[in-house]
């Protein structure tokens, strides 16, 4: 049995997982991303009011440049137009239902957040195009690599404020403390002042069905070591790929 094992005691956010999973091999097709930004730019235009519906086949005209302008950057894009995003992107269904679940994780913590419903809820850094576009790329490595089962350790996270959308907020952030209200995984406080789990990094173990536990006996097909983009005095992220005994 193939079983991805993540170790989450230096935190986790989308970052992490992305660099992590590319050291063990796993990588997006070419075009990927380019194909990918053009629909989220696409679809963020043509959806209003939480309400957009486009063909199959309407992303790929009028909007085919080669330099797409991200217009989610400022905002981010609602509930809704995510949803639309994931419908009409080149997955596979595998992938499709990852990325599905672990975008709402994240809208049913920012409802609970911000007293929403999942059809009025709009996200600020988790609707903007490099989330969605990290979150679809996630799914697809997960689905490359083929597991049969993702286990990951206690999760580490710091202490203090960060300076976010809403101003300077608490760690964990309100929507991080959403999501640890109703898993079932294993926290811990470290004496770091900063931010460490992030809404996304906490929704793609979620998403991608992962679990708590220790490190399995077996095997080790490969290691990579994932980092993010802040430094914060931890090493990275180490993600086993093992051949459970």
């Amino acid at each position: 049995m193939k079983t991805l094992y993540i170790d989450c005691t230096s935190g986790v956010c989308a970052d992490m997982l992305l660099s992590g999973f590319r050291a063990l091999g796993a990588e997006v097709e070419t075009g990927f991303e380019e194909e990918m930004r053009r629909l989220i730019h696409t679809v963020t235009e043509h959806c209003q009011d939480g309400h957009c519906h486009l063909h199959a086949h309407d992303h790929g005209d009028a909007h085919d440049k080669e330099h797409v302008h991200d217009h989610t950057h400022a905002h981010g894009a609602s509930y809704a137009a995510v949803r639309e995003v994931l419908r009409l992107a080149p997955l596979s269904e595998n992938a499709r239902n990852t990325a599905r679940r672990i975008y709402e994780t994240i809208a049913l913590a920012e409802a609970k957040v911000h007293g929403e419903t999942l059809e009025t809820v709009h996200f600020h850094e988790v609707g903007r195009m490099q989330a969605i576009l990290n979150v679809a790329s996630v799914a697809v490595m997960i689905d490359m690599m083929g597991v049969d089962r993702i286990i990951c350790s206690e999760i580490h996270d710091g202490q203090g404020t960060i300076q976010c959308s809403h101003g300077i907020i608490p760690v964990p952030v309100p929507a991080v403390k959403a999501m640890m209200d109703t898993c079932s995984y294993v926290f811990k406080t470290i004496p770091i002042d900063t931010e460490l789990v992030t809404p996304s990094g906490l929704a793609m173990l979620i998403g991608m069905g992962a679990e708590y536990g220790a490190r399995p006996q077996g095997g080790v097909l490969a290691k990579g070591i994932g980092y993010g983009d802040r430094s914060t005095g931890r090493s990275g992220m180490e993600i086993y790929l093992i051949e459970e005994e």
